[in-house]
């Protein structure tokens, strides 16, 4: 079920029927266009957020290129395969939080079956079920056992870029960002992944339009579901 393999790019550990880590097996990186933009634009010295780490493809690759990562992955047992993939690839200059980046200081959980996209799998009957562990969206919760946190009331060093994968709660986590945002003016990538944006998170393209006016930032499109903001001149 678990398989350690290597790659071009780095050895990583993963389950095996999951579909990142079958990119992998096929040493095909993850996110190409956000790889592109890491190696064209983040320099030695800038600190960055990889939110919606996973297993830590992103992370990795980040660490290679900058001084310093915030690694924020939701979910323990893919939050355990990335801190062994940053050990075993050496990457000292990674700091890996099990939380979720939120919009509140909240409690969340995994969504209901009903709310996540079906052909990802039901994870409430066993993580041998999931074909997609990226692919899960988050709900809040009383008694989850996810912690949402505001990333505004943890990182306090100057952010020069954030990359944000976190399967329609994207806009959310960026919101816990804001004092970031607006003190450091990062470059951010995003994703907006509509029927989850709307079944886990009630939010809306124009949800985010809004946002990014509020704090004067432009947005480019450079993927199918990927966003590049940056601020307006």
């Amino acid at each position: 079920m678990i398989k350690i393999i290597k790659t071009s790019f780095g050895n990583f550990m993963g389950y095996e029927h999951d579909a990142l880590f079958k990119s992998l097996i096929e040493n095909k990186f993850h996110d190409p266009e956000i790889g592109l933009f890491i190696e064209k634009n983040i320099k030695p010295e800038d600190v960055c957020i990889d939110i919606g780490a996973n297993i830590g493809t992103m992370s990795v690759f980040l660490s290679k290129h900058c001084k310093f990562v915030y690694s924020i992955e939701p979910q323990l047992n893919i939050y355990l395969a990335l801190c062994g993939n940053l050990f075993i690839n050496e990457c000292n200059n990674v700091k890996p939080l099990n939380i979720a980046a939120y919009s509140e200081n909240k409690t969340l959980s995994i969504a209901s079956k009903e709310k996540l996209d079906g052909w990802v799998g039901d994870i409430h009957e066993g993580l041998d079920k999931v074909k997609s562990f990226g692919s899960v969206s988050l709900e809040e919760k009383e008694t989850g056992d996810i912690k949402g946190k505001k990333l505004e009331d943890i990182i306090k060093e100057k952010i020069n870029f954030i990359k944000v994968d976190a399967e329609g709660g994207d806009l959310d986590a960026l919101i816990g960002c804001k004092k970031i945002i607006e003190n450091d003016n990062p470059r951010i990538i995003f994703e907006f992944h509509k029927s989850c944006s709307k079944k886990c998170y009630n939010r809306t393209w124009e949800d985010y339009c809004k946002f990014f006016k509020q704090i004067n930032y432009k947005m480019t499109q450079i993927s199918e579901r990927d966003f590049l903001a940056e601020p307006n001149e």
